[in-house]
């Protein structure tokens, strides 16, 4: 596989958007909903494990709508991209993590996150 900036992955990614027309500000449908939720949880299993199951149960009763948002939108669509392997993405967002150096909590998730997917 050919190494790309990150630049270059947004570049390739906005053509990819472009040529599919998969951008819109139209509501998305609720089987599309269903799809990205389904695609998303499958994934969250992958990376996180039983851990990130926990994390899912203590925030659903307080926060559903946040719970949804966050098993769909990095976990069913970002982590669910083609382009870069699991163990790629999180060994990228362990380095930006790390760089940030005040995002401790998160930080641990994606060790732990980076070492589950080898």
């Amino acid at each position: 596989m050919a190494k790309l900036s990150v630049s270059g992955l947004l570049v390739l990614r906005k053509e990819e958007l472009i040529a599919n027309k998969s951008f819109s500000h139209k509501k998305e449908s609720e089987m599309e909903k269903n799809d990205r939720y389904k695609r998303g949880w499958e994934k969250l299993k992958e990376v996180d494990g039983e851990a990130g199951e926990k994390v899912i149960d203590s925030l659903k009763d307080i926060a559903p709508e946040f719970v949804d948002l966050l098993i769909e939108f990095p976990f069913g669509d970002i982590y669910s991209r083609s382009g870069l392997d699991l163990k790629s993405r999180e060994i990228a967002v362990v380095a930006a993590l790390t760089a940030l150096g005040n995002a401790t909590p998160q930080l641990k998730v994606h060790i732990h996150g980076a070492l589950n997917v080898g």
